[in-house]
């Protein structure tokens, strides 16, 4: 078995009781919330169950990294990383509108591409 087929390829998630599959590949991001994890895509927002503690490992890594405490970005998703004049990398995707600041501890994994 191949180390990328170890991998998650997909996640069960969804909204007041219905779920769907969607492919990791067109996840944008992933966020903690309260018991479960938000699914970020260019449609919406899903929920999943399984905390983002336990679902990062299961991400592949060369895909995946840990933005914030709470949030996992997907790589092929983001349109650009800046750097601000406070040494702060913010994080603009492809499409959404919406940024994020990577925290100072989370910033080499992003120089390291």
């Amino acid at each position: 078995m191949s180390q990328k087929s170890a991998y998650l390829h997909y996640v069960s998630a969804g909204s007041t009781g219905n779920t769907a599959p969607i492919p990791v590949d067109e996840v944008i991001c992933f966020r903690a919330d309260d018991a479960c994890t938000k699914v970020v895509t260019g449609s919406g927002e899903l929920r999943i169950h399984t905390p983002l503690s336990e679902l990062q490992p299961m991400l592949d890594p060369r895909m995946f990294r840990q933005a914030q405490r709470s949030t996992v970005v997907n790589l092929s998703r983001v349109e650009s990383m800046t750097w601000t004049d406070h040494d702060h990398l913010v994080i603009k995707f492809k499409e959404l509108d919406k940024t994020i600041t990577v925290c100072q501890p989370y910033c080499t994994q992003f120089q390291e591409q």
